[in-house]
């Protein structure tokens, strides 16, 4: 593929030429060699960032440019980074990272924090980062490792023997039977499905349910929010809208609240998983894509919160491990799961004969004692489905567990 390279030059103020550069670099990432595609990376970079006394203050302004125009900002941000830092960059992919991690995040963009401070010769920042990518994620297999060779270099017999349990527990948990994806077996609605938002990424698929909600909770803006502003409509109802990576909502509407918050297990000045709002309301709706976090916010919902949420779509960040799965498996126990579609932006991960995508969009509905659940038998995507990536096609899911026959039943 050949990347017209006249589409970028110096930033300055103009996210326009960001925006076309964005676009160029989206092209790029399309390509399905590896080699292939990271040199195209490093040609856009070589040429955007000019070798001048500039550079520092040109990076800053790209990342505030594509917390503007880039919906999927932290992709971007981190994909730049590491191709800044395969270049020998280090201080311009530390001041980008360094703006990609204004709020908790998830334990990738933590764990290339710590390469790029190790790269440095920060040994003590790397190993702060390396530990909070590990309580962002305790199963992040590339931060164990990193403390782990870190630990040995130093001698500290202690802690080099916590990272290896920690990293045989890991290991074991990508381990995967089929029976562990029961967590992912999808029944048939008992009512109407109906999509809000684009056709393409970013619109949901959700379940028409009786009665009203009395809220909504939504984790993750990116740059629109008309799922959000559909729902609001749709519903007459107000929003809440979270997310540490942007200043500000891309579009303006009187129902929707914004809050600089991440989404993950605890409550603090930067954080929240949601338990104060969930608290004061019977009937919430809850949209999350929070780019890895939301097992970590799954696992700290109390039960009683959980059966306040009367529906939750929710996009799935891979890998699937065991302690993923039990999370999920712990919702489907007040929650059905109704419809998924595979995100084509992202391969699927095999699990014996079966398989489940890298990025998953689900949608989870509260049970009713009235209703007898029915597993699936149709194949995704439904007509209410779109490609994520308009331009590749969408990825099929005809077999277990989400779509069932009897005979895979018995």
């Amino acid at each position: 593929m050949r990347i017209n390279k006249t589409v970028v030059g110096p930033l300055g103020a103009d996210t326009a030429r960001a925006s076309k550069l964005l676009a160029s670099f989206a092209d790029a990432s399309k390509l399905k060699n590896c080699t292939q595609r990271e040199h195209c990376e490093g040609e856009l970079l070589i040429e955007f960032f000019p070798d001048d006394d500039n550079r520092d203050i040109k990076t800053k302004q790209l990342a505030i440019s594509m917390g503007q125009i880039c919906r999927k900002r932290q992709r971007v941000v981190l994909s730049i980074c590491r191709a800044l830092l395969r270049s020998g960059r280090f201080e311009e992919a530390r001041i980008l990272c360094s703006i990609s991690l204004s709020g908790p995040g998830s334990a990738q963009r933590y764990q290339l924090a710590g390469e790029i401070e190790h790269s440095l010769g920060n040994i003590q920042e790397a190993e702060a980062h390396w530990k909070t990518a590990v309580a962002c994620d305790p199963e992040h297999i590339p931060s164990i490792d990193s403390l782990r060779s870190l630990y040995s270099k130093r001698g500290n017999t202690e802690q080099l023997r916590e990272c290896e349990d920690q990293l045989s527990q890991a290991t074991a948990g990508l381990i995967l039977s089929e029976d562990d994806l029961r967590a992912l077996i999808v029944h048939h609605p008992w009512l109407p499905l109906k999509r809000l938002g684009p056709a393409h990424d970013g619109g949901y698929v959700l379940m028409q349910q009786s009665g009203s909600y009395d809220l909504l909770l939504a984790g993750g803006a990116g740059a629109n929010t008309l799922f959000e502003k559909d729902f609001c409509k749709h519903y007459a109802v107000d929003g809440h809208i979270f997310d540490p990576t942007v200043d500000r909502l891309p579009d303006e509407c009187s129902r929707l609240k914004f809050h600089k918050l991440a989404i993950c297990n605890v409550n603090s000045s930067s954080s929240t998983n949601l338990s104060t709002y969930l608290r004061d309301y019977r009937n919430v709706f809850v949209k999350m894509d929070v780019e890895g976090a939301e097992f970590a916010w799954i696992e700290s919902i109390s039960s009683e919160a959980v059966e306040h949420i009367k529906q939750i779509v929710v996009e799935f960040h891979g890998p699937f491990t065991k302690r993923r799965l039990r999370a999920i498996a712990g919702l489907t126990t007040t929650h059905a799961l109704v419809h998924v579609h595979a995100n084509n932006y992202a391969r699927n991960q095999r699990v014996g004969s079966s398989a489940v995508p890298l990025l998953l969009e689900a949608t989870f509905v509260r049970k009713d004692s009235h209703v007898s659940l029915k597993t699936n038998t149709m194949p995704f995507p439904t007509r209410l489905d779109y490609p994520n990536i308009p331009d590749r096609p969408d990825t099929e899911l005809n077999f277990w567990p989400f779509v069932s026959s009897e005979s895979n039943l018995q």
